[in-house]
């Protein structure tokens, strides 16, 4: 019920505004999937860093 008042609301209100305040409609962007050796250079980067002493507690 709100939902839909808020709706009415938006679309009544969405007309009056300028435009750089009006809602833009929003795309979800896929992640690109790595590839093999994408994951193999990361993982020679994370054992890198961990041998020159890299720590997750400060």
């Amino acid at each position: 019920m709100v939902k839909q008042f808020w709706r009415w609301l938006m679309r009544l209100i969405q007309p009056l505004l300028p435009p750089f305040l009006k809602q833009k409609p929003h795309r979800r962007v896929k992640p690109q999937r790595l590839s093999d050796a994408d994951y193999q250079q990361l993982f020679g980067q994370l054992l890198t860093g961990v041998s020159q002493g890299w720590n997750l507690v400060d």
